[in-house]
């Protein structure tokens, strides 16, 4: 079982949102452990690359390739991740 926390706030019009998941039993089995340091290496790879005038689209689409990059790495996925960004493979997940 996964206890995933889904929590968010607003203050004054401004609202912010965090998402993140630990082991009820307190600790990851192997497939667990894949998703979530798959999402933190997501999270890492935005965090890196923000800053101004950098579009929300391409972070959506670097979340995007690190997320394939990662399933492919595992097995989960097969092919060439530049075919699947092509594919939108990120965006069917």
């Amino acid at each position: 079982d996964i206890v995933l926390c889904d929590m968010g706030c607003e203050l004054y019009c401004y609202a912010s949102d965090i998402t993140n998941s630990f082991p009820a039993n307190g600790q990851f089995s192997a497939d667990q452990k894949l998703i979530f340091e798959t999402v933190a290496a997501m999270q890492a790879a935005v965090l890196s690359a923000m800053k101004p005038k950098v579009a929300w689209a391409d972070m959506h689409e670097l979340a995007y390739r690190v997320m394939c990059e990662h399933l492919e790495a595992a097995g989960l996925l097969l092919g060439d991740v530049d075919e699947m960004m092509k594919a939108n493979v990120g965006g069917v997940l």
